[in-house]
């Protein structure tokens, strides 16, 4: 008796012991929680502040550091190779799972959209390059800095992002934007008896594209190959207008360049009824007129209001600019007709 009750009390503590030994070797499943801005899945750019189970997928990176990523005297080794996130069941995963490491930490840099980026990361010199980029598709291109997560943990710091509930949240992937966004307004300047103005079309043409994006612990963007992109804000329909400025159409997404006096330029084909005629004319508007006060370039990450007012005679142009696509100042100017050939 006294055999058995021996022999059951080492079966228990060998079962408890073996229990725990699986509970402490069970690996740690690493998932993702996209925040602050998220990728448009339209033509209308970002809006929300944390990504949905509707948004594009994104590419991830890990390393893998015995110390720090920064520290002196550390080994960096890639840990995950480039890999898609995908949003599976209830959390935001790579494509094959991926576990967090037993000791040391990881370092996290991602981009997105996946889909048609050609994306790389080199060890060497902690750079991320996108290379030959062009927003002819008008993909809201996306990256994060590599201290936007950084020497992270499994449960330490693979955390709940400032939840209240004690609730596993993913790794914080922390994009920013790498293109400009253009937004055109238009207003009549007065209430014109009998006559009534429609904007046809307007196409923002002159824009350099095709870039390559290099980030390190900044973001920069190099030399463009094309000096000539055309981007068609207003095709199809007609807008009529009124005193109030109203957005046309659905902003632009473009890289950030200097913009050159008399290049860059909106070309609106506008009509003027009165008296049930209608007429019509084309008018340039450069970004930038060459004048003191003139636009002379767009920021990675700004939104730029482009505020046109139409007179009979003349169109009235106000770049608005928008630190970190909210609110900012104005700048006012009139812009002239467009020169002749060779001026």
């Amino acid at each position: 008796m006294k055999k058995s009750l021996f022999l059951a009390a080492i079966a228990t503590i060998a079962l408890a012991s073996c229990t725990q030994n699986e509970d402490f070797s069970q690996p740690e499943k690493i998932s993702f929680n996209p925040v602050n801005y998220k990728a448009k899945s339209t033509k209308a750019p970002i809006t929300g502040a944390y990504y949905t189970s509707n948004d594009p997928s994104f590419g991830i990176f890990a390393f893998h550091t015995d110390k720090g990523w920064n520290e002196t005297g550390t080994t960096i080794k890639e840990y995950i190779q480039k890999s898609e996130v995908t949003w599976q069941t209830d959390e935001w995963n790579t494509t094959t799972d991926a576990y967090w490491p037993l000791s040391g930490s990881l370092t996290f840099i991602g981009y997105t959209p996946f889909d048609g980026i050609d994306a790389k990361y080199t060890i060497g010199s902690k750079t991320l390059t996108i290379s030959d980029f062009s927003a002819a598709n008008q993909d809201d291109l996306m990256y994060t800095l590599p201290s936007d997560a950084q020497d992270l943990k499994a449960n330490t710091e693979n955390y709940n992002n400032g939840n209240t509930a004690n609730t596993y949240a993913g790794v914080p992937i922390k994009f920013r934007h790498a293109l400009s966004q253009i937004v055109v307004k238009a207003k009549v300047a007065d209430t014109y008896a009998d006559a009534t103005f429609t904007i046809n079309s307007i196409s923002l043409q002159g824009m350099n594209d095709n870039a390559t994006l290099t980030v390190t612990e900044s973001a920069s963007w190099g030399t463009p190959s094309i000096r000539d992109a055309a981007f068609n804000i207003l095709t199809a329909g007609t807008e009529e207008l009124n005193t109030t400025l109203t957005e046309i159409e659905d902003p632009v997404l473009v890289i950030p360049q200097a913009l050159v006096a008399q290049q860059q330029k909106l070309v609106i084909s506008y009509s003027m009824t009165f008296n049930n005629v209608t007429t019509s004319t084309s008018k340039d508007v450069y970004l930038n007129s060459g004048t003191n006060d003139a636009l002379t370039a767009l920021a990675m990450g700004k939104k730029y209001t482009l505020n046109l007012t139409i007179y009979a005679d003349r169109i009235l142009y106000s770049p608005s600019i928008e630190e970190d696509w909210s609110d900012g100042g104005s700048s006012y100017d009139v812009l002239p007709e467009q020169p002749a050939a060779g001026n």
